[in-house]
């Protein structure tokens, strides 16, 4: 990849070979890809499956690449980094991105206040909504305990508040509906439709699912053969008007 790097731009690289430290701001330390020789810059290599390609179209960078990449800058105060991605082993996406200094003590603040206010007493962050807080609590708390009832009068009110979002979104989600159902009757059988910044596609399908429960009853010994238990806690909310 760096090798690829260099081909592409020209720009020699080395190792780092080090954990660095920022001298302003000790709390924050990093283990750098690359760094450019002959300039204040690094360079971050990547491989992106088919999968997430879309995720780099467009001049885009994934969101937690951006925030990896600024803060190396924010630890070695070079002037830029370069992120480079290669796509499926065959096209190498190359960005740079400059110094920004706004950016950058935002960062830091957020950063140092993670440190005192969280990892010191040990307290975790609030949650989010993020894929990756539901994956870290579901693995803290993977097993149940059926002989604990927790008191929820504390929270009562982000019960109440994720009711009413509930009620928000399935109205919402209705008039999404009843909008594709009008966009339907207008294109009748027409597999696809257009209008001034929309691609329409309404085309058919098939594919093939295998009826669990028939192959059950009538080859149990293969069912068996290819099944696998899957322990995970269901979490629900039932309001009680």
């Amino acid at each position: 990849m760096a090798q690829r790097f260099t081909e592409a731009t020209g720009l020699k690289v080395r190792r780092a070979n080090a954990i660095y430290q920022s001298e302003d701001h000790p709390l924050l330390l990093a283990d750098f890809d690359r760094l450019i020789v002959g300039q204040k810059a690094g360079l971050e290599c990547k491989t992106v499956s088919p999968f997430s390609a879309d995720k780099w179209a467009d001049g885009k960078i994934p969101a937690h690449y951006m925030a990896q990449v600024n803060h190396y800058l924010a630890v070695s105060g070079f002037d830029c980094w370069y992120i480079a991605a290669l796509i499926f082993g065959e096209e190498l996406v190359i960005h740079k991105i400059t110094t920004d200094k706004e950016v950058l003590n935002n960062l830091i603040a957020k950063e140092e206040h993670f440190w005192k206010y969280n990892v010191m007493p040990e307290i975790p962050p609030v949650p989010t909504g993020s894929e990756g807080d539901t994956q870290q609590i579901n693995q803290l708390y993977s097993a149940d305990d059926r002989n604990k009832t927790a008191d929820l009068n504390p929270i009562r009110n982000l019960l109440d508040k994720r009711q009413e979002l509930s009620d928000q979104i399935e109205q919402m989600e209705q008039e999404k509906t009843a909008i594709e159902q009008q966009v339907k009757l207008q294109m009748q059988d027409a597999a696809y439709g257009t209008a001034p910044g929309y691609k329409v596609s309404w085309v058919s399908s098939e594919s093939k699912r295998v009826d669990s429960q028939r192959l059950k009853k009538e080859q149990p010994d293969i069912f068996n053969r290819y099944s696998k238990n899957v322990s995970s806690r269901r979490f629900t909310i039932i309001h009680a008007a």
